[in-house]
């Protein structure tokens, strides 16, 4: 697959133990991070931008109340992507194709 197609179409696993880091997530602005990622639980920038990266991380470093409350909330939503979770997902799927 192209660069551009893993941009757009896979998801990190490791973005989920991130989201269960409980730090500040700083990502990407890609369409597969997207599909998990919002404004609420995560800061953007612009990829292949370092001063996009800059700018957001010291946005972080000035703002740390707001920061804390992002990555409680990816905490929180991470607990939909358990292992668990899915499996149950997964059952549930295969249930409702009988």
């Amino acid at each position: 697959a192209s660069e551009n197609a893993s941009r757009i179409y896979t998801s990190p696993m490791k973005l989920f133990e991130y989201m269960a880091s409980g730090r500040p997530i700083v990502a990407s602005d890609v369409p597969s991070l997207r599909e998990i990622l919002n404004e609420s639980n995560a800061y953007f920038f612009e990829p292949d931008n370092s001063e996009s990266l800059a700018g957001v991380i010291k946005g972080i470093l000035n703002n740390y109340t707001e920061a804390t409350g992002k990555a409680e909330r990816a905490l929180e939503m991470v607990q939909n992507f358990s292992w668990e979770e899915r499996a149950r997902s997964t059952i549930r799927f295969i249930k409702e194709d009988d």
